[in-house]
């Protein structure tokens, strides 16, 4: 998982690796995992990866870095808690245009899903209600991406940022961190909707925008105020196991 890596300059000019937000977690599990079910002779399904998934993590999170590490490309994806799971496989919108950012620091998965669920287990009813709209929005976005209309999918984009804002205030999980609503606020000046993305939510951002030559201008905005823009693309394949 080299790759998933970053080169930093230390204090005392001694270079190091700091981890990127990218699920290299997941991405080694499931390479893993596809070797031993091939070894084994096992067909490589969903189902067994996911289980792996939620016995590491000891049943928390969705698994959706698995699911994208399993299948590649842009997925979309529902976890249900009693029928199997819902994924199916999507295409990029054209007129659609994203932007990566790193924001410098690493962010801890399972500390933000424990502050989540302290916040599920003494406010049930508010928790339940500001997840269900988090829900709502998400369906928005599901239901729209295949017609390709990039502009409802901005408003989509919009609506779960300000909704997954207001999750994070109540809860305190610390998803909207000072570094991305820098973020955010610059975005904004460029016409961009920002959202924070990532593994937990916390070491990457998204920009999403029809303008392609505005986002050019945001990521050297951004670069100027010492932001990592990565040059990264969608990985079409998914998860491939050959012998050698």
């Amino acid at each position: 998982s080299r790759k998933f890596y970053h080169d930093v300059d230390r204090t005392g000019g001694n270079a190091g690796k700091q981890k990127l937000g990218l699920g290299s977690s997941a991405a080694v599990c499931v390479a893993t995992m596809g070797v031993f079910l091939e070894l084994l002779n096992i067909k490589q399904e969903l189902t067994y990866f996911l289980a792996a998934h939620k016995h590491l993590q000891q049943g928390r999170g969705s698994g959706i870095d698995v699911v994208t590490s399993f299948n590649g490309g842009v997925v979309e994806y529902q976890c249900a808690v009693h029928d199997e799971p819902v994924c199916r496989q999507l295409v990029w919108p054209a007129g659609l245009h994203v932007l990566p950012v790193w924001t410098g620091k690493s962010a801890s998965t399972i500390g933000m899903l424990e502050r989540l669920a302290n916040f599920r287990k003494y406010h049930t009813d508010k928790y339940a209600l500001l997840m269900g709209e988090l829900s709502m929005a998400g369906s928005y976005l599901a239901d729209h991406w295949n017609s390709g209309e990039a502009d409802a999918l901005l408003v989509g984009f919009q609506d779960f940022s300000e909704r997954l804002q207001t999750l994070d205030q109540a809860a305190a999980i610390g998803i909207w961190s000072d570094i991305h609503q820098e973020l955010g606020r610059i975005a904004g000046e460029f016409d961009a909707i920002y959202k924070p993305s990532g593994a937990g939510n916390g070491d990457f951002g998204l920009a999403f925008s029809r303008d392609q030559s505005r986002l050019a201008e945001l990521g050297q905005e951004l670069s100027r105020h010492d932001f990592e823009v990565p040059e990264l693309d969608l990985a079409p394949e998914g998860l491939e196991v050959s012998r050698v």
